[in-house]
């Protein structure tokens, strides 16, 4: 369902951000896509994509290393059920 706003100064109606965003067989809530590098420590980036709202992270597959120096899963910071993870070969 889309919800239509009126803007007495658009010429054109405004479309609610609030509809789905459907990409193959995928359906996410937000359209914000936001990445997992370049943050200070995995717990950082954690709370900064949840606090985004996204439901799509980008993941430097060329780069990134699946543990850190300190030995830490970057899976354990990315629910891979609850995020689409879309591999950045950039």
């Amino acid at each position: 369902m889309t919800t239509v706003v009126t803007d007495s100064s658009a010429s054109e109606p405004v479309v609610s951000m609030s509809e789905l965003l459907r990409i193959g067989s995928r359906t996410l809530r937000s359209r914000l896509i936001v990445g997992s590098g370049k943050y200070d420590d995995l717990e950082l980036m954690r709370q900064s994509i949840e606090a985004s709202g996204a439901d799509c992270v980008t993941v430097a597959v060329r780069r990134e290393r699946l543990y850190n120096r300190e030995g830490k899963y970057i899976l354990d910071y990315l629910d891979p059920a609850k995020y689409t993870l879309l591999p950045n070969t950039a």
